[in-house]
């Protein structure tokens, strides 16, 4: 019976380590494909033009523009001319927010589909990566794997049987494990944020992570704890390292997506991304900009169900986060 507890406990740490590594190299990735190809001289325009469309097609399916989403406030008089409400400051959406979501995915497919009904992989690692041009930054949300949400049930045919409250990583698992499973899981991360317009995702198993991982340098495994502990500046030197390394070859990010393109499942388009690599070369990143999820861990010794630790998210401080990223003052 020991000896079974040590073989789970292995395994379990063994599946913390891909998920720190996923994770690190996720959030680098992702800052290295914004800042990276900044010289390009090819302006997408029409990239520009499907990414404001995102935000449009967003309000359109849910019937109400993006400014108001009343979530944890009174719908006020502000609020009718575009505005939200709280804690006595006025906040307007900022439309020329860009948000991306990565997602490393632990699963057996190979990138083949599956049937649907929780086969489609689990996620390990998710980053939202914002681009903000009014202040020319670039922010890394890292979203615990583990935070409990309100997440969507399919049935094997696909049809939606209802809700239940679950780490957000597992919504991936509905789906097929392809183009269904990432847009289930970025409904997912969307509703997390309080409904954020997510503009694109990049889905990338865990044997492309490495690939990605080996052709930028490699990755310390410790990365994700430092991170937890408030100390980002590993993470910040990988992606300054992958910054500098896109610089001496231009082409060395097309590479990488051509290296793990049959291990990837995306809805960003060549134009959009040439829009961003122009638009965001010189936007301003350090450790600063890496925030985490507000909120707690109950680890597997106080969790009663037992298995993987379960997060719960600051309501109230993830709300003012998502208002002091993605929106702006309007008092």
């Amino acid at each position: 019976m020991r000896n079974r507890e040590k073989g789970n406990g292995n395994k379990q740490q063994k599946a913390k380590q891909r998920e720190q590594r996923l994770m690190a190299i996720g959030g680098g990735l992702l800052c290295a494909a914004a800042f990276g190809i900044g010289s390009l001289t090819v302006l997408g325009v029409s990239g520009k033009y499907n990414l404001e469309r995102h935000t449009e097609n967003y309000a359109a399916e849910t019937m109400q523009s993006v400014q108001n989403i009343p979530v944890m406030s009174v719908k006020t008089e502000e609020q009718q001319k575009g505005q939200i409400g709280y804690e006595g400051h006025n906040y307007r959406y900022n439309d020329d927010i860009l948000t991306f979501l990565f997602m490393g995915i632990e699963k057996e497919s190979n990138g083949e589909p599956v049937k649907e009904a929780q086969n489609g992989g689990r996620a390990a690692a998710l980053f939202l990566l914002v681009l903000n041009s009014h202040q020319q930054t670039i922010t890394v949300l890292p979203v615990n794997c583990g935070t409990m949400i309100d997440i969507d049930v399919y049935d094997e045919q696909g049809i939606r049987e209802g809700m239940i409250t679950a780490p957000v990583a597992i919504q991936h698992q509905f789906g097929d494990g392809g183009k269904k499973s990432c847009e289930y899981q970025v409904k997912a991360v969307s509703r997390l944020f309080y409904g954020i317009p997510v503009h694109g995702y990049l889905a990338v198993d865990m044997d492309g992570v490495l690939t990605v991982s080996d052709m930028l340098g490699g990755m310390d495994l410790n990365v994700l704890k430092d991170i937890r502990a408030g100390k980002r500046s590993p993470l910040e030197e990988f992606v300054n390292r992958a910054r500098e390394m896109t610089k001496k070859d231009i082409s060395l990010l097309i590479k990488i997506f051509n290296k793990i393109s049959d291990r990837a499942v995306t809805d960003i388009t060549v134009d959009e991304m040439a829009y961003v690599a122009v638009n965001t070369g010189g936007y301003h990143f350090d450790a600063g900009r890496i925030i985490a999820v507000p909120g707690k861990s109950i680890g597997q010794a106080d969790n009663a169900g037992g298995g993987d630790d379960e997060f719960y998210a600051d309501e109230s401080a993830l709300y003012q986060l998502v208002l002091d990223i993605f929106y702006e003052p309007a008092d």
